[in-house]
């Protein structure tokens, strides 16, 4: 149930970027914003329960040019380090209901994202719980770093 509200809140937020560039005059949409995949990897939990762990994510990350995609990929690895820094230093919760609290967690990794570059270009970061490869769906228009 609560990946139904994330996912409709990720659309409503899609349509008011969308409704706010067409108001705005500006020249592209809010979709035409590359995305890049950066390669799955585990981050550290901590349970309810106070038991530590590891879970599987992949992180997308949003940026405003085609330009900005190769110099992300080629700087993907301090950017990663970045993150899993952050991610130690700030492990995600587990909730009861087996999934993982991600709220806030897009924002704040876009903050460790910019810090690791010398111009920080990355507009927001998506956190998906288990392994995703780009092949098919809205996956399928994203760049991947390897």
């Amino acid at each position: 149930m609560k990946r139904w509200g994330i996912g409709l809140v990720a659309a409503m937020s899609a349509m008011a970027g969308l409704n706010a560039a067409a108001q705005s005059g500006a020249d592209g949409q809010a979709g035409d914003a590359p995305h890049v995949q950066l390669p799955s990897f585990m981050a550290p939990i901590v349970r309810t329960d106070g038991k530590r762990g590891t879970a599987a994510l992949t992180l997308v990350l949003e940026v405003r040019t085609p330009e900005e995609v190769r110099k992300l990929c080629a700087m993907s690895p301090r950017i990663r380090d970045a993150v899993v820094q952050n991610l130690y230093a700030h492990p995600l919760r587990k909730l009861d209901n087996r999934e993982l609290d991600l709220d806030g967690v897009g924002e704040r990794l876009a903050v460790a994202a910019n810090a690791a570059l010398d111009q920080p270009f990355v507009v927001d970061v998506s956190v998906f719980e288990g392994m995703r490869t780009a092949g098919g769906g809205k996956a399928a228009k994203f760049q991947v770093c390897k």
